[in-house]
């Protein structure tokens, strides 16, 4: 990948910093994905991506000493769950949204995990379609799930 010659990658438990929440409003406000609300504080961040009943850790991204992406990751018997990835807007020629699910990826096939689950897919919404790129994926289309192996048009603008 190409991120592995920039990007220093730490794996660790769950560990709410200042760091963390200066660097979570920053992607909040700098991709304009509020809606209105207040910038979260410690104890908010700690409630919303600090504490899990899961076996939850967080993969740090680290670019120059910096940090510049934080995704917290659910892990089960037999998959990796990308639960919430937040990143610096100013490092998006590092591309780190994709680099993250990436590692995740790789991460899953190393430990001998079956799938990567990266969370409700919205074709319409520009924040969540990213994740149909992501080829071979699975949908559940009703009640069954459909294996996808091709990139779907974009929606028309």
């Amino acid at each position: 990948m190409r991120g592995e010659q920039e990007i220093v990658t730490e794996i660790g438990p769950l560990d709410p910093s200042r760091e963390k929440v200066a660097l979570y409003n920053l992607h909040k406000y700098g991709r304009n994905l509020s809606t209105g609300e207040e910038a979260i504080d410690f104890d908010g961040y700690r409630a919303f991506l600090g504490e899990s009943c899961c076996d939850s850790f967080e993969i740090r991204y680290r670019f120059r000493g910096r940090l510049i992406a934080v995704a917290i990751t659910d892990r089960s018997t037999r998959a990796l769950s990308a639960v919430y990835c937040y990143f610096d807007p100013r490092a998006k020629r590092l591309s780190p949204g994709t680099y993250s699910i990436l590692k995740q990826i790789d991460l899953a096939r190393r430990w001998g995990l079956q799938h990567v689950y990266l969370g409700l897919y919205i074709r319409a919404c520009e924040s969540m379609a990213y994740k149909g790129r992501f080829i071979p994926h699975e949908r559940r289309i009703g009640d069954r799930w459909v294996e996808i192996d091709r990139v779907e048009d974009p929606i028309p603008g």
